[in-house]
């Protein structure tokens, strides 16, 4: 039997080739993620709701625009065009204060939003996460 082992985004997605995407995402254990009640449930009308909110304030984070979405009892759909463009003008700094919108993030990072002195190498160890991937050490090295 051969083992499929993950396949990491920058292998997956080539964005000279296309900027919208379909993702979907299921609940586990054939859960609901809306309740299996009737349609004029508060709480199943809340939950959607919020997962379209989430949706809508994601694009607020990220470059990226929601082109059509679809929120089903089990499962959703997103069909999303990346802006590679935007981010590619962020700086350092908007990358990390747009991470801490969804993301508690490190020690460095919340000390580096805070304006603290931070040692020589600490701000290069924080720093390493909003650099382009083509960029990282760790990237280029293989």
């Amino acid at each position: 039997m051969t083992m499929i082992m993950a396949i990491k985004g920058s292998a997956q997605i080539d964005l000279t080739l296309t900027t919208k995407f379909h993702c979907c995402t299921r609940a586990v254990r054939k859960a609901f993620i809306l309740d299996d009640h009737s349609k004029d449930d508060p709480d199943k009308i809340d939950r959607r709701k919020w997962i379209e909110d989430r949706i809508l304030f994601l694009t607020t984070v990220f470059a990226i625009d929601v082109c059509a979405y679809a929120v089903m009892s089990n499962h959703y759909h997103v069909i999303l065009d990346v802006h590679k463009s935007n981010s590619d003008v962020w700086s350092p700094l908007e990358v990390i204060t747009r991470w801490h919108k969804i993301y508690k993030g490190t020690e460095l990072s919340r000390s580096y939003l805070k304006g603290k002195n931070l040692s020589d190498e600490k701000p290069e160890v924080t720093l390493t996460f909003v650099r382009p991937r083509s960029e990282r050490p760790s990237e280029t090295q293989k």
